[in-house]
């Protein structure tokens, strides 16, 4: 994926904060919760802190986590978009284990929010609103294996995106990688 592309650069940065802001949020939890009894007897300061760092800690953890990652899903779907070329809502919702609804959904939330720029849904269509950018698809699927961890891994338009390690890799290099695996155990 091109990562010079205004909506990558947003939705990374994006993600980036929210990924230290969940982080903070889980510490000042557990970093709370001894600041309790060690500030009741020390400090009432320590011990408000604890009360407090325990109490946002409980309730924002998991719902920052979980916004953490319906983020990384939404990344997941532009470089379903962008590099493999699934135009298709439709395939998208497929490919991503969600109804048809949900991925409209999703889309609509993702080009609201800046994430997913120039493109309109034209009906089971992403189609470009700035000539080149994005073609309507024609192609089907292929499964193969990611070349770096062997993972299962859905691709369209000759790349994939492997889910598991993040690799970016072509068909091509998927076919030599499977067929040295072959070789390899005879």
């Amino acid at each position: 994926m091109d990562k010079n592309r205004k909506d990558y650069k947003k939705l990374s940065l994006h993600l980036n904060v929210v990924f230290f802001a969940s982080l903070f949020i889980s510490v000042l939890f557990v970093a709370g919760i001894p600041c309790i009894p060690i500030g009741a007897k020390k400090s009432t300061f320590l011990m408000v802190f604890g009360i407090v760092g325990t109490a946002v800690g409980f309730y924002g953890t998991p719902l920052m986590w979980v916004y953490y990652g319906s983020l990384k899903k939404s990344m997941t779907v532009l470089e379903q978009i962008f590099v493999n070329g699934v135009t298709n809502v439709i395939k998208l919702a497929s490919i991503n284990n969600l109804p048809e609804v949900q991925m409209r959904s999703k889309l609509n939330y993702m080009i609201r929010r800046g994430y997913l720029t120039d493109v309109i849904i034209v009906q089971d269509q992403i189609v470009s609103t700035s000539e080149g950018k994005i073609q309507v698809e024609t192609t089907t699927a292929e499964t193969v294996s990611c070349p770096y961890c062997n993972a299962k891994v859905k691709v369209f338009n000759g790349k994939g995106v492997c889910e598991y390690c993040r690799s970016i890799f072509t068909v091509s290099e998927a076919h030599q990688n499977e067929s040295a695996r072959g070789q390899s155990a005879r």
